[in-house]
Order: C-alpha cells, then structure tokens, then sequence
C-alpha cells in the first residue's frame, strides 16, 4: 500500500513538473498555488519562494504545517495525510506500515524527502533548510528552477549589525532591529540610542531636562537652567526648580527653613517671619504679627498694658498711649480718665465725668451741642425746649418740672406724643373726661372733669364705661333715682312708682302690698274701713 501511494504521488509529482516546463507558458506561476500547508498555515513568498507560516502549535516542514509535538518522520507524514484528508480527499496512506520507524533526520531521508526525491534528487540539500556561508552570509534550500529538485540558492548578506548563526541572521547583544525595516539591519544600538534604550521603543525623556542612554539604562544628561534633580531619580527627570523651592534654593540642599519661601532663586521670609537671630538653621523663627518683643521688625518691643496684633503694638483695652513715649508703653487708663476718656485726648468737660471709658453729664446736665469740650453745657432740669434729655420738648399747654414734663391744669397728653403738648381738653372732653381715655359715654356729657347723665338717665352700675346705662322713667327697680326700687304690684311711670288697678302702697314701704278693690279694711284706699253692715265691693263698700 505504501510504495502505491508513492507512485501515484510520483505520478501526479511528474505532471506538475511537465506542466511548469512547458514553453508556451509565457509567465512563471504563482509558487503559492495549490500550496495550504495543511490547512494549519498561510503561504508566503519570499525571493520568489513559497514558505508556510504556521499557527499557533505547529512548525513548517516544507511546505507544510507539522504539529510541534510530531516525533518520528511517520508521525509527521501520517499528520500530513491526516490533513489531507480533512480537507476532503480519501488518503488510503497508513503510515504504520513503515519498516524503519527509528530513523533520525540526521543520517536518513525521511518519507517527506524520499517524497520529494523520487526524480533522483536524494542529497542535494533538505527543502526549507537554511545554511551560513559565512560569519555574515547565508543561503537556504530552494527549488530556484521548479524542476521539482531542492538545491541551495543564492547567497544572502545578513543586514547591518547582525551576524548569520544556525542559517539565520540575528542582531548583535547591542543591537536591534527596531525599525522592523530589513535594509538598515540592526539599526539601533540599544546601549546608547535614548529612543531604543534597553529594548526598542523604550524612550528616554527628561522632564526639564535632557537624556542620554547609558550602557542600555535611561539616565539624565543635564537639567535646563533654573532646575536640578536633587533626588538622583531619573524617574521624575530634573524634578526642582531651583527659583521656587524653599529646600533646595538656587542649589540643592539649600533649605530656607520653616516659614521660609525661594524667589527667584533667593531664600525670604514669608509675611509675618522675620530671622531676627540671623541663623538660617531655625528659618524665619519669629512671629513678627506677634512677637511682643520683636513686633512688626526685629527689636520692636511693645511696652506696658500692650500687645502685638498684626506687626503692631495695640494697647489692651482700656489703656493708651497718650503720651507718645513707647518705652512705657500704654500708661493712660482710659475708663475714668477725664482727660483721656475713651480715648487719648478726649475731654469730658464741665458738669461731666469719664465712666467705663465715656463721657457722662451730671445728673439734669446734658452735652446738648454735642461738644465734650465745653462739657455739659445744658440745664435739662427746667427747660421746656430740654426736659430730661436734650432737644425734648414739652409743648403746648406743658411745663418741665425736674426733667420731666407736665400738663397744666384741666389739660392732658393722650396721644403720648410731647411734640403737640397736652393737647387734650380733660374738663369738657366726652371721651377724656378728667382723665385720658376716661369716657363718659352712653347718656352722658362731661362737664368740668366730670361724667353728668342726661336726665332721667343713671349711671346706676357705677361704670362709666357703659356711660348712664339706666333709663330711670321705666326702671322698676331704679324708678327716679338709682336703686329706687316700686317693689311688688307696681311700675315706674315717668320717674315714678305706680300701684297697679285694686293694689295701694300703705305701709309706705316699696311695693304696693294692699290689695283695696274687696278689702273691707282698704276699700278704695288704704285704712278705709266699710260699715259693718256692709262689704267692700271693687273699692266700693255694699250691703
């Protein structure tokens, strides 16, 4: 089985050779065509010379594409036909039936040679094999003039900086092909070139600075002016600027100190700070926003009952400086100081004293012209234009008495309001009688400070707010005159109590209790008496 199929590839080998040979063909054929590596693969050309690049897992073997776990040359045969067959065509090839299946690569052909060499081709060279002429050269195992026998081809030079080992071209330990362009070779050396530094691609950069690729390490050439990498970490390249930063001023390591900045490359103390004991070892160690003895400048002391308070020497409260003199700092007490009250210079005055630091008049005096120079120039005791407090003014019908202000006789201030005086008439006002807002009211009248009813009218419940609520005429029980009750059978007419028909009042006391229309003793009227003989008949006595 094993030497037909070999024929039958002979055979079909041959065609394909008579086809390639043939004279009428004016252009040579693609040396891709009808090659698909197994199916595992992608064929290329290279100098006109078809080649497989395989996937993942397997390895070219001519034209093919082998699994890389494939041990023996039958087992890669049987893979081949194994491929084969997957791609649709019956393969009757049984690879077991191989009598030598311990042959080495090395010393016999395999079945993929003998394959190949079945037109008397055997040990020209093994397709797809590559060989260095020398230190510089190569050349690889090719079919140059399609006749179906493998031989080497030409030679090849191996690209700038590289050398031929094991057929292939490969860079020097200090170059690389970065480009990936094969005219220049190995055109970078990765020891030195700062954009391949280490490996392709690998730039340096400096921030502020410039690089240099030292021994394949990225590394800092020099800092621009102004900067400096005071930390001896490329990684952050000239990481300091040297105009503004307080640790390392104009040079590295030059520190400030605390609250200390860098301008401009020159080391200063921040608002507030001063060196005042000239050691740049503490910084700027003194508060001069604060600093009692150094206040504002170094060597400014503030003196007694003062302060520093944002580079100035204050005094506490209620003491100044009245004299000007610094060294005894503020010796004026300012809360009761006639002289200094308040503040330095201020003057109470006349009738005036200095109290928690203000000015105050004396008891009915008052600084009405709002001058303390000449004190409390002003009576507020009797002065209508000034009672109590200045510029108060009494008003009409009013008189200040004692700093207050006072209404006349029969006059009062019911609206509250000085301005207009005691506006209000209290002798005949019905609403402001003898007082105000004391009204008189319903049936009423004022007169002379006092409510007087109408007449026939009372004010019988002792109000006024009501005014004379009582209509005297008709009360029963304030007939005439408050609390003048008619009493039982009886009505008020016109002021006055009144018996009802049949009743007279004879006891004299309210209320008409005899009754006279049948009454033998009262008929008709009280203590008259019929006969004896007779009876009193409606106020009549009858026999």
């Amino acid at each position: 089985m094993k030497r037909f199929t070999l024929l039958m590839i002979f055979y079909l080998w041959l065609l394909m050779i008579s086809a390639c040979g043939n004279p009428k063909v004016e252009e040579k054929p693609n040396p891709c065509e009808g090659v698909n590596c197994n199916g595992h693969g992608i064929c290329v050309v290279n100098n006109e010379e078809p080649s497989c690049i395989c996937k993942e897992g397997y390895e070219a073997k001519g034209l093919k594409c082998i699994r890389v776990d494939a041990g023996t040359s039958e087992d890669v045969y049987s893979q081949d036909n194994e491929s084969d067959a997957d791609e649709g065509g019956s393969n009757d090839v049984n690879i077991n039936e191989s009598e030598d299946t311990s042959r080495q690569e090395d010393t016999q052909l395999s079945d993929y040679e003998i394959y190949n060499d079945v037109n008397g081709c055997i040990n020209k060279c093994k397709y797809g094999t590559r060989m260095c002429e020398s230190e510089t050269r190569w050349k690889d195992c090719v079919d140059k003039d399609y006749d179906g026998c493998f031989e080497w081809g030409d030679i090849h030079n191996c690209p700038n900086n590289s050398v031929c080992k094991d057929g292939y071209c490969d860079c020097g330990n200090n170059y690389k092909d970065c480009n990936g362009y094969e005219y220049d070779g190995c055109e970078a050396n990765v020891m030195e070139d700062i954009n391949n530094c280490g490996k392709c691609s690998n730039i340096c950069l400096v921030d502020n600075g410039k690089s240099l690729c030292d021994n394949g390490k990225c590394a800092i050439k020099e800092c621009n002016p102004g900067w400096a990498d005071c930390n001896n970490d490329y990684a952050d390249g000239c990481e300091t600027n040297l105009f503004d930063d307080k640790d390392n001023c104009s040079f590295c390591g030059n520190k400030c100190g605390d609250d200390g900045y860098c301008s401009s490359g020159k080391c200063y103390c921040n608002y507030g700070f001063a060196n005042c004991n000239n050691t740049l070892a503490d910084g700027c160690e003194t508060r001069t926003l604060s600093d009692n003895n150094n206040c504002g400048t170094c060597g400014n002391k503030c003196g007694q009952h003062s302060k520093c308070i944002y580079g100035e020497c204050v005094c506490d409260s209620d003491w100044g400086d009245c004299n000007n003199d610094k060294t005894d700092g503020c010796e004026s007490d300012l809360t009761n100081d006639n002289n200094n009250c308040g503040a330095c210079k201020n003057k109470c005055g006349k009738n005036a004293y200095c109290s928690q630091s203000q000015c105050k008049c004396n008891d009915l005096w008052g600084n009405c012209n709002m001058d303390w120079y000449d004190g409390c120039e002003q009576p507020l005791k009797d002065d209508n234009n000034n009672c109590g407090v200045c510029n108060f003014k009494c008003g009409p019908n009013a008189i200040c008495n004692n700093g207050k202000c006072e209404c006349t006789y029969g006059y009062g201030n019911c609206n509250g309001d000085w301005s207009d005086g005691c506006e209000t008439d209290l002798l005949h006002n019905n609403s402001n009688c003898g007082s105000c807002f004391s009204g008189c009211n319903y049936k009423a009248w004022c007169n002379n400070g006092q409510c007087v009813c109408e007449w026939n009218f009372g004010n019988c419940n002792g109000t006024w707010s009501d005014g004379c609520e009582t209509d005297m005429n008709t009360s029963n029980i304030h007939c005439g005159a408050c609390n003048n009750p008619c009493g039982q059978n009886a009505y008020c007419n016109m002021g006055q109590c009144k018996c009802y028909d049949c009743y007279a009042n004879c006891d004299q006391w309210p209320g008409c209790e005899t009754e006279i229309c049948y009454n033998n003793y009262n008929c008709g009227s009280c203590n008259y008496a019929c006969p004896s003989d007779m009876y009193c008949s409606y106020k009549n006595c009858t026999k």
